[in-house]
């Protein structure tokens, strides 16, 4: 049986970090899995092991993640504090996409085999931290070659290829504009006047000061999924922003700033920035 391990909570803390767990969960936080999505994956973990004549071997726990920008769709993690299986995890992107789904969890169920089937001399070199062998080397394609021969040649490669799909992002991240020139007569922004922006799938610490100082010198917080912004600039301690070079980015940058409601958070921490100001005062 696999078993599935939530990761999704947050955990209690104080301070910084506590408070910027809450701003996080504000926007958006993970989004739960289907149980029709965990029975699937349980059972293509269940073929492949079939394909593969290991169905002694425990089965790997599964965790799921929803990353921006991730490079990876699947890894199969083995820990030496927990060596009695292996966790399976998945992006939250890939489960819409049937082919891509199966072609993942059986590249990763090659590799939990492999763990599972480690020598205690490998165990121990992998404890002491030295990498024993190639995680797509023989043993991984012997196994592939099982696989594709049911499944079709092509079906497990080394590497993720074109034909892996994933869906569109669709967790909202910080989005942080703030105007690069003055204000036309009569202090208003209009969509033409030059922004620059910045953003943050979670705001860190750093990230949180840093946003309260933008916010509140003139800059607006807001949340969006539009991937187009992902390829700017940080929230971060001491960060820039960059600037659209397209003018339609340009507008659409603009029509954010002027109309697009503000992040629930970002009155908070204008607040917060104002009342540091005027501590220090």
């Amino acid at each position: 049986m696999i078993v599935l391990v939530d990761r999704d909570g947050a955990r209690g803390g104080r301070g910084s970090r506590a408070l910027s767990r809450a701003l996080n969960r504000a926007v958006g936080g993970a989004r739960g899995v289907s149980a029709g999505a965990i029975a699937t994956i349980g059972a293509l973990v269940e073929e492949y092991l079939a394909i593969l004549g290991e169905q002694d071997l425990p089965r790997p726990r599964l965790e799921f993640r929803a990353n921006i920008l991730a490079r990876w769709l699947g890894v199969d993690v083995w820990r030496p504090s927990d060596p009695s299986t292996t966790t399976l995890l998945l992006q939250k992107s890939i489960l819409g996409h049937p082919r891509t789904l199966e072609r993942v969890v059986a590249h990763e169920v090659i590799h939990h085999v492999d763990f599972m089937r480690m020598s205690a001399r490998e165990v121990e070199a992998i404890r002491l931290g030295a990498r024993t062998r190639d995680g797509h080397g023989a043993s991984f394609l012997e196994k592939a070659a099982l696989i594709n021969a049911r499944m079709g040649d092509g079906f497990v490669t080394v590497r993720s290829d074109e034909e892996y799909v994933r869906a569109k992002n669709a967790r909202p991240f910080f989005l942080l504009i703030a105007p690069l020139s003055e204000p036309l007569v009569g202090g208003y922004y209009s969509i033409g006047d030059r922004f620059g922006w910045a953003w943050a799938a979670r705001l860190s610490p750093d990230g949180s000061t840093r946003a309260a100082q933008k916010l509140a010198l003139g800059a607006r917080l807001v949340a969006t999924t539009d991937e187009r912004w992902l390829a700017g600039a940080k929230i971060k301690k001491y960060g820039g922003y960059s600037v659209p070079r397209m003018p339609e980015d340009a507008a659409e940058l603009g029509r954010l700033f002027l109309e697009e409601p503000e992040a629930g958070v970002a009155a908070s921490l204008r607040s917060w920035a104002q009342a540091q100001a005027q501590a220090g005062a």
